[in-house]
Protein backbone atom coordinates (compact mmCIF):
# COMPACT_ATOMS: atom_id res chain seq x y z
CA UNK A 1 0.00 0.00 0.00
CA UNK A 2 2.90 2.38 0.73
CA UNK A 3 4.11 1.88 -2.85
CA UNK A 4 0.65 2.71 -4.23
CA UNK A 5 0.36 5.85 -2.12
CA UNK A 6 3.90 6.89 -3.02
CA UNK A 7 3.12 6.55 -6.71
CA UNK A 8 -0.11 8.53 -6.33
CA UNK A 9 1.67 11.38 -4.53
CA UNK A 10 4.41 11.36 -7.18
CA UNK A 11 1.76 11.63 -9.90
CA UNK A 12 0.13 14.57 -8.10
CA UNK A 13 3.48 16.36 -7.81
CA UNK A 14 4.32 15.66 -11.45
CA UNK A 15 0.98 17.00 -12.68
CA UNK A 16 1.32 20.14 -10.55
CA UNK A 17 4.82 20.70 -11.98
CA UNK A 18 3.44 20.47 -15.51
CA UNK A 19 0.63 22.86 -14.63
CA UNK A 20 3.12 25.36 -13.19
CA UNK A 21 5.34 25.16 -16.26
CA UNK A 22 2.37 25.78 -18.54
CA UNK A 23 1.09 28.73 -16.48
CA UNK A 24 4.54 30.36 -16.23
CA UNK A 25 5.00 30.00 -20.00
CA UNK A 26 1.61 31.57 -20.60
CA UNK A 27 2.37 34.48 -18.23
CA UNK A 28 5.69 35.18 -19.92
CA UNK A 29 4.04 35.09 -23.34
CA UNK A 30 1.57 37.75 -22.14
CA UNK A 31 4.46 40.06 -21.16
CA UNK A 32 4.61 39.53 -17.38
CA UNK A 33 8.03 39.92 -15.75
CA UNK A 34 9.60 37.19 -13.61
CA UNK A 35 9.05 39.17 -10.41
CA UNK A 36 5.36 39.68 -11.22
CA UNK A 37 5.01 35.98 -12.01
CA UNK A 38 6.72 35.12 -8.72
CA UNK A 39 4.36 37.42 -6.81
CA UNK A 40 1.32 35.88 -8.48
CA UNK A 41 2.46 32.33 -7.68
CA UNK A 42 3.29 33.29 -4.10
CA UNK A 43 -0.18 34.75 -3.65
CA UNK A 44 -1.71 31.56 -5.08
CA UNK A 45 0.36 29.51 -2.62
CA UNK A 46 -0.57 31.53 0.47
CA UNK A 47 -4.27 31.82 -0.39
CA UNK A 48 -4.80 28.29 -1.71
CA UNK A 49 -5.58 29.47 -5.23
CA UNK A 50 -6.25 27.48 -8.37
CA UNK A 51 -2.77 25.95 -8.67
CA UNK A 52 -1.60 25.19 -5.16
CA UNK A 53 -5.11 24.86 -3.76
CA UNK A 54 -5.72 22.05 -6.23
CA UNK A 55 -2.37 20.47 -5.27
CA UNK A 56 -3.27 20.56 -1.55
CA UNK A 57 -6.68 19.07 -2.25
CA UNK A 58 -5.18 16.23 -4.26
CA UNK A 59 -2.64 15.45 -1.54
CA UNK A 60 -5.40 15.55 1.08
CA UNK A 61 -7.59 13.24 -0.99
CA UNK A 62 -4.69 10.86 -1.56
CA UNK A 63 -3.97 10.65 2.17
CA UNK A 64 -7.70 10.22 2.85
CA UNK A 65 -7.82 7.40 0.31
CA UNK A 66 -4.80 5.83 1.98
CA UNK A 67 -6.56 5.80 5.34
CA UNK A 68 -9.63 4.24 3.72
CA UNK A 69 -7.47 1.72 1.89
CA UNK A 70 -5.73 0.74 5.13
CA UNK A 71 -9.13 0.17 6.77
CA UNK A 72 -10.32 -1.95 3.84
CA UNK A 73 -7.15 -4.04 3.90
CA UNK A 74 -7.53 -4.55 7.64
CA UNK A 75 -11.15 -5.68 7.21
CA UNK A 76 -10.14 -8.00 4.38
CA UNK A 77 -7.50 -9.62 6.58
CA UNK A 78 -9.98 -10.19 9.41
CA UNK A 79 -12.55 -11.69 7.01
CA UNK A 80 -9.97 -14.09 5.57
CA UNK A 81 -8.77 -15.07 9.06
CA UNK A 82 -12.37 -15.98 9.92
CA UNK A 83 -12.56 -18.28 6.92
CA UNK A 84 -14.75 -16.07 4.66
CA UNK A 85 -14.50 -17.36 1.07
CA UNK A 86 -16.98 -15.22 -0.90
CA UNK A 87 -17.20 -11.43 -0.90
CA UNK A 88 -20.00 -9.16 -2.07
CA UNK A 89 -19.53 -5.75 -3.70
CA UNK A 90 -21.46 -2.98 -1.89
CA UNK A 91 -21.66 0.60 -3.21
CA UNK A 92 -21.75 3.38 -0.64
CA UNK A 93 -22.15 6.57 -2.68
CA UNK A 94 -25.65 7.77 -3.56
CA UNK A 95 -24.45 8.18 -7.15
CA UNK A 96 -21.82 5.50 -7.84
CA UNK A 97 -19.81 5.67 -11.03
CA UNK A 98 -20.97 3.41 -13.94
CA UNK A 99 -18.22 0.85 -13.30
CA UNK A 100 -19.08 0.43 -9.63
CA UNK A 101 -22.84 0.55 -10.21
CA UNK A 102 -22.61 -2.53 -12.47
CA UNK A 103 -20.89 -4.46 -9.69
CA UNK A 104 -23.52 -3.80 -7.02
CA UNK A 105 -24.42 -7.16 -5.41
CA UNK A 106 -21.85 -9.15 -7.40
CA UNK A 107 -20.02 -11.86 -5.42
CA UNK A 108 -16.70 -13.64 -5.86
CA UNK A 109 -13.61 -14.88 -4.07
CA UNK A 110 -10.93 -12.44 -2.95
CA UNK A 111 -8.66 -13.78 -5.70
CA UNK A 112 -11.38 -12.92 -8.22
CA UNK A 113 -11.71 -9.35 -6.92
CA UNK A 114 -7.94 -8.87 -6.94
CA UNK A 115 -7.98 -9.93 -10.57
CA UNK A 116 -10.83 -7.71 -11.81
CA UNK A 117 -10.12 -4.79 -9.46
CA UNK A 118 -10.95 -4.06 -5.83
CA UNK A 119 -12.43 -0.80 -4.57
CA UNK A 120 -9.92 2.09 -4.89
CA UNK A 121 -7.65 -0.02 -7.09
CA UNK A 122 -8.00 2.45 -9.96
CA UNK A 123 -9.92 0.26 -12.41
CA UNK A 124 -13.08 2.36 -12.21
CA UNK A 125 -14.09 5.82 -13.37
CA UNK A 126 -13.98 7.05 -9.78
CA UNK A 127 -10.45 5.58 -9.30
CA UNK A 128 -9.01 6.30 -5.81
CA UNK A 129 -12.13 8.24 -4.82
CA UNK A 130 -14.10 4.98 -4.77
CA UNK A 131 -16.09 4.45 -1.56
CA UNK A 132 -17.31 0.93 -2.33
CA UNK A 133 -16.60 -1.99 0.00
CA UNK A 134 -16.26 -5.77 -0.11
CA UNK A 135 -18.18 -7.53 2.66
CA UNK A 136 -18.82 -11.18 3.50
CA UNK A 137 -21.25 -12.56 0.88
CA UNK A 138 -23.36 -14.29 3.52
CA UNK A 139 -23.88 -11.08 5.52
CA UNK A 140 -27.64 -10.55 5.91
CA UNK A 141 -27.81 -6.78 6.24
CA UNK A 142 -30.75 -4.77 4.95
CA UNK A 143 -31.00 -2.99 1.57
CA UNK A 144 -27.72 -4.32 0.23
CA UNK A 145 -29.31 -4.42 -3.21
CA UNK A 146 -29.19 -0.60 -3.24
CA UNK A 147 -26.36 1.90 -2.70
CA UNK A 148 -25.76 2.57 0.97
CA UNK A 149 -25.78 6.32 1.59
CA UNK A 150 -23.85 7.54 4.59
CA UNK A 151 -25.90 9.90 6.71
CA UNK A 152 -25.21 13.58 6.19
CA UNK A 153 -23.94 15.59 9.13
CA UNK A 154 -26.89 17.20 10.82
CA UNK A 155 -26.85 21.03 10.67
CA UNK A 156 -26.12 22.75 13.97
CA UNK A 157 -29.23 24.90 13.64
CA UNK A 158 -32.59 24.35 12.00
CA UNK A 159 -33.25 28.00 11.19
CA UNK A 160 -32.02 31.56 11.73
CA UNK A 161 -34.11 32.14 14.86
CA UNK A 162 -32.64 29.11 16.57
CA UNK A 163 -29.12 30.25 15.68
CA UNK A 164 -29.78 33.75 17.01
CA UNK A 165 -31.21 32.37 20.26
CA UNK A 166 -28.22 30.07 20.69
CA UNK A 167 -25.65 32.87 20.35
CA UNK A 168 -27.69 35.23 22.55
CA UNK A 169 -27.63 32.64 25.33
CA UNK A 170 -23.95 31.85 24.78
CA UNK A 171 -22.95 35.52 25.14
CA UNK A 172 -25.62 36.31 27.74
CA UNK A 173 -27.23 38.90 25.48
CA UNK A 174 -30.75 40.26 25.46
CA UNK A 175 -33.24 39.28 22.76
CA UNK A 176 -32.78 41.27 19.59
CA UNK A 177 -29.04 41.84 20.06
CA UNK A 178 -28.22 39.10 17.56
CA UNK A 179 -29.56 39.27 14.00
CA UNK A 180 -28.44 37.02 11.13
CA UNK A 181 -31.17 38.21 8.77
CA UNK A 182 -30.18 37.63 5.14
CA UNK A 183 -27.32 35.17 5.75
CA UNK A 184 -27.45 31.56 4.66
CA UNK A 185 -27.06 28.83 7.30
CA UNK A 186 -23.47 27.75 6.46
CA UNK A 187 -22.29 31.36 6.84
CA UNK A 188 -24.25 31.72 10.09
CA UNK A 189 -22.74 28.50 11.45
CA UNK A 190 -19.22 29.65 10.58
CA UNK A 191 -19.87 33.02 12.24
CA UNK A 192 -21.14 31.42 15.45
CA UNK A 193 -18.23 28.98 15.59
CA UNK A 194 -15.74 31.84 15.27
CA UNK A 195 -17.47 33.94 17.95
CA UNK A 196 -17.68 30.94 20.29
CA UNK A 197 -14.02 30.11 19.79
CA UNK A 198 -12.97 33.69 20.50
CA UNK A 199 -15.19 33.86 23.59
CA UNK A 200 -13.92 30.55 24.96
CA UNK A 201 -10.29 31.48 24.36
CA UNK A 202 -10.24 35.12 25.42
CA UNK A 203 -13.49 35.94 27.21
CA UNK A 204 -14.31 38.60 24.60
CA UNK A 205 -18.09 39.00 24.40
CA UNK A 206 -19.63 41.18 21.72
CA UNK A 207 -22.62 43.24 22.91
CA UNK A 208 -24.28 43.21 19.53
CA UNK A 209 -23.96 40.95 16.44
CA UNK A 210 -25.92 41.84 13.31
CA UNK A 211 -26.01 41.92 9.55
CA UNK A 212 -26.00 45.18 7.64
CA UNK A 213 -26.17 46.21 3.98
CA UNK A 214 -23.31 48.56 3.20
CA UNK A 215 -20.90 49.27 0.37
CA UNK A 216 -18.63 46.60 -1.11
CA UNK A 217 -15.36 47.57 0.53
CA UNK A 218 -15.53 45.39 3.66
CA UNK A 219 -16.76 42.00 4.84
CA UNK A 220 -17.20 42.62 8.57
CA UNK A 221 -16.61 45.57 10.89
CA UNK A 222 -16.18 46.22 14.59
CA UNK A 223 -17.37 49.26 16.53
CA UNK A 224 -15.22 49.87 19.64
CA UNK A 225 -17.79 52.26 21.11
CA UNK A 226 -20.76 49.86 21.04
CA UNK A 227 -18.65 46.66 20.98
CA UNK A 228 -20.66 45.56 17.94
CA UNK A 229 -19.72 43.04 15.24
CA UNK A 230 -21.39 43.92 11.93
CA UNK A 231 -21.43 41.52 8.98
CA UNK A 232 -21.88 43.03 5.53
CA UNK A 233 -24.54 41.09 3.64
CA UNK A 234 -23.21 42.25 0.30
CA UNK A 235 -19.96 40.46 1.01
CA UNK A 236 -20.68 37.66 3.48
CA UNK A 237 -24.21 36.40 2.98
CA UNK A 238 -22.75 33.13 1.62
CA UNK A 239 -19.41 31.46 0.97
CA UNK A 240 -19.38 32.05 -2.79
CA UNK A 241 -19.72 35.83 -2.49
CA UNK A 242 -17.12 35.91 0.29
CA UNK A 243 -14.53 33.89 -1.67
CA UNK A 244 -14.93 36.26 -4.61
CA UNK A 245 -14.32 39.28 -2.37
CA UNK A 246 -11.14 37.78 -0.88
CA UNK A 247 -9.86 36.69 -4.29
CA UNK A 248 -10.56 40.17 -5.67
CA UNK A 249 -8.45 41.68 -2.90
CA UNK A 250 -5.49 39.48 -3.84
CA UNK A 251 -5.98 40.31 -7.51
CA UNK A 252 -5.88 44.03 -6.71
CA UNK A 253 -2.55 43.64 -4.96
CA UNK A 254 -1.17 41.57 -7.85
CA UNK A 255 -2.45 44.07 -10.41
CA UNK A 256 -0.79 46.91 -8.56
CA UNK A 257 2.52 45.06 -8.56
CA UNK A 258 2.25 44.37 -12.29
CA UNK A 259 1.41 48.04 -12.90
CA UNK A 260 4.44 49.07 -10.85
CA UNK A 261 6.66 46.76 -12.89
CA UNK A 262 5.36 48.35 -16.09
CA UNK A 263 5.85 51.89 -14.76
CA UNK A 264 9.43 51.12 -13.76
CA UNK A 265 10.19 49.63 -17.16
CA UNK A 266 8.73 52.66 -18.98
CA UNK A 267 10.64 55.10 -16.74
CA UNK A 268 13.92 53.31 -17.40
CA UNK A 269 13.29 53.49 -21.14
CA UNK A 270 12.54 57.24 -20.95
CA UNK A 271 15.76 57.84 -19.01
CA UNK A 272 17.73 55.79 -21.54
CA UNK A 273 16.41 57.94 -24.38
CA UNK A 274 17.16 61.18 -22.55
CA UNK A 275 20.72 60.04 -21.81
CA UNK A 276 21.35 59.55 -25.52
CA UNK A 277 20.85 63.21 -26.39
CA UNK A 278 22.06 66.59 -25.27
CA UNK A 279 19.71 67.87 -22.58
CA UNK A 280 18.31 71.37 -22.33
CA UNK A 281 17.63 72.92 -18.93
CA UNK A 282 13.97 71.81 -19.07
CA UNK A 283 15.01 68.32 -20.24
CA UNK A 284 17.37 68.07 -17.28
CA UNK A 285 14.55 68.94 -14.89
CA UNK A 286 12.38 66.26 -16.55
CA UNK A 287 15.23 63.77 -16.29
CA UNK A 288 15.72 64.48 -12.59
CA UNK A 289 11.98 64.17 -11.88
CA UNK A 290 11.73 60.84 -13.71
CA UNK A 291 14.80 59.57 -11.88
CA UNK A 292 13.32 60.44 -8.49
CA UNK A 293 9.95 58.91 -9.42
CA UNK A 294 11.71 55.76 -10.61
CA UNK A 295 13.56 55.46 -7.32
CA UNK A 296 10.29 55.79 -5.39
CA UNK A 297 8.55 53.20 -7.58
CA UNK A 298 11.42 50.75 -7.16
CA UNK A 299 11.39 51.21 -3.39
CA UNK A 300 7.60 50.72 -3.26
CA UNK A 301 7.77 47.57 -5.39
CA UNK A 302 10.60 46.18 -3.29
CA UNK A 303 8.48 46.80 -0.20
CA UNK A 304 5.45 45.06 -1.74
CA UNK A 305 7.46 41.96 -2.57
CA UNK A 306 8.57 41.47 1.02
CA UNK A 307 5.09 40.57 2.28
CA UNK A 308 4.36 36.87 2.52
CA UNK A 309 0.64 37.50 1.84
CA UNK A 310 -1.83 40.28 1.18
CA UNK A 311 -4.13 39.59 4.13
CA UNK A 312 -4.57 36.98 6.88
CA UNK A 313 -8.27 36.32 6.33
CA UNK A 314 -9.16 33.75 3.68
CA UNK A 315 -12.71 33.05 4.88
CA UNK A 316 -15.46 34.45 7.09
CA UNK A 317 -14.10 32.87 10.27
CA UNK A 318 -10.68 34.48 9.78
CA UNK A 319 -12.35 37.83 9.12
CA UNK A 320 -14.22 37.61 12.43
CA UNK A 321 -10.92 36.76 14.16
CA UNK A 322 -9.57 40.00 12.72
CA UNK A 323 -12.52 42.07 13.94
CA UNK A 324 -12.27 40.47 17.37
CA UNK A 325 -8.65 41.64 17.40
CA UNK A 326 -9.94 45.22 17.43
CA UNK A 327 -12.03 44.29 20.48
CA UNK A 328 -9.03 42.76 22.25
CA UNK A 329 -6.99 45.86 21.49
CA UNK A 330 -9.74 47.97 23.11
CA UNK A 331 -9.69 45.70 26.19
CA UNK A 332 -13.27 44.53 25.70
CA UNK A 333 -12.27 41.17 27.17
CA UNK A 334 -11.63 42.89 30.49
CA UNK A 335 -14.11 44.06 33.11
CA UNK A 336 -14.89 47.81 33.15
CA UNK A 337 -17.21 47.99 36.15
CA UNK A 338 -15.05 50.05 38.51
CA UNK A 339 -12.50 52.87 38.25
CA UNK A 340 -9.79 50.32 39.01
CA UNK A 341 -11.00 48.16 36.12
CA UNK A 342 -10.95 51.13 33.77
CA UNK A 343 -7.39 51.93 34.82
CA UNK A 344 -6.36 48.37 33.95
CA UNK A 345 -8.16 48.74 30.64
CA UNK A 346 -6.26 51.95 29.83
CA UNK A 347 -2.93 50.34 30.76
CA UNK A 348 -3.75 47.36 28.53
CA UNK A 349 -4.53 49.58 25.53
CA UNK A 350 -1.25 51.43 25.98
CA UNK A 351 0.63 48.13 26.13
CA UNK A 352 -1.06 47.05 22.89
CA UNK A 353 -0.05 50.25 21.11
CA UNK A 354 3.56 50.03 22.31
CA UNK A 355 3.87 46.38 21.22
CA UNK A 356 2.13 47.06 17.89
CA UNK A 357 4.35 50.02 17.05
CA UNK A 358 7.49 48.05 17.85
CA UNK A 359 6.37 45.10 15.70
CA UNK A 360 5.07 47.33 12.90
CA UNK A 361 8.40 49.14 12.62
CA UNK A 362 10.40 45.92 12.34
CA UNK A 363 10.88 43.19 9.73
CA UNK A 364 8.21 41.15 11.56
CA UNK A 365 5.42 43.06 9.85
CA UNK A 366 6.20 41.34 6.54
CA UNK A 367 5.22 38.01 8.11
CA UNK A 368 1.70 39.20 8.91
CA UNK A 369 0.20 40.89 5.87
CA UNK A 370 0.35 43.87 3.62
CA UNK A 371 -3.21 44.80 4.57
CA UNK A 372 -2.26 45.10 8.23
CA UNK A 373 1.01 46.90 7.58
CA UNK A 374 -0.17 49.80 5.41
CA UNK A 375 -2.01 52.88 6.64
CA UNK A 376 -3.28 53.37 3.09
CA UNK A 377 -3.52 50.60 0.48
CA UNK A 378 -5.30 49.83 -2.78
CA UNK A 379 -8.60 49.78 -0.92
CA UNK A 380 -8.10 53.31 0.40
CA UNK A 381 -7.34 54.70 3.85
CA UNK A 382 -7.48 52.11 6.59
CA UNK A 383 -6.85 54.00 9.81
CA UNK A 384 -8.85 56.71 11.56
CA UNK A 385 -8.48 58.65 14.76
CA UNK A 386 -4.95 59.96 14.31
CA UNK A 387 -1.55 58.53 15.19
CA UNK A 388 -2.76 56.58 18.23
CA UNK A 389 -4.83 54.34 15.94
CA UNK A 390 -2.11 53.92 13.33
CA UNK A 391 -1.34 50.32 14.27
CA UNK A 392 -4.91 49.07 14.76
CA UNK A 393 -5.15 47.02 11.55
CA UNK A 394 -1.74 45.51 12.19
CA UNK A 395 -2.78 44.44 15.69
CA UNK A 396 -6.03 42.92 14.37
CA UNK A 397 -4.23 41.03 11.59
CA UNK A 398 -1.71 39.71 14.11
CA UNK A 399 -4.51 38.51 16.38
CA UNK A 400 -6.18 36.76 13.43
CA UNK A 401 -2.90 34.98 12.73
CA UNK A 402 -2.75 34.00 16.42
CA UNK A 403 -6.25 32.50 16.33
CA UNK A 404 -5.25 30.54 13.22
CA UNK A 405 -2.28 29.06 15.11
CA UNK A 406 0.41 31.00 13.22
CA UNK A 407 2.40 31.91 16.31
CA UNK A 408 5.79 31.85 14.57
CA UNK A 409 4.68 34.78 12.38
CA UNK A 410 3.88 37.06 15.32
CA UNK A 411 6.27 39.51 16.97
CA UNK A 412 7.30 38.17 20.43
CA UNK A 413 5.82 41.11 22.36
CA UNK A 414 2.45 40.81 20.63
CA UNK A 415 2.54 37.04 21.08
CA UNK A 416 3.12 37.56 24.80
CA UNK A 417 0.03 39.81 24.99
CA UNK A 418 -2.12 37.32 23.08
CA UNK A 419 -1.00 34.47 25.33
CA UNK A 420 -1.88 36.65 28.30
CA UNK A 421 -5.38 37.19 26.87
CA UNK A 422 -5.81 33.46 26.24
CA UNK A 423 -4.97 32.68 29.86
CA UNK A 424 -7.69 34.98 31.23
CA UNK A 425 -10.32 32.95 33.10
Amino acid sequence: MSIVLGNQLSNVAAQTTLDLQGIVTSMRSSGMTDSAISATLMSDLTTGGRIFGNYRNQVKNTVKSGVSMAGSNGSEGRFLDKGVKEFQWVTVSAKPCPDCERRLGETGTMEYWRTVGKPQSGFSVCQQSCQCQLIAADYKGENLDKPLVRGKKKPLFNDIKQAEAYLSKKLNMRDGQVSFKGMDMPAITETIKAIEEINNKTGLRFWDVRTVTKNKSWIAAYSPITNTLSINLRMARNQEVLRKKINDLDKKYQKQMITSEKTISESKEMLRRLRNRELSASDQITFNNIEKALERSQDELSEMKKYSRSNVATNLKDTIYHEAGHGIERARHLSMNTPADRKIQSEWMNKCIRASSKAYNSEWRYKISRYGSETSDVLGGQTVGGGRRKYSEFFAESFAAYMKGEKTNIHPELLKLFNEVASVD
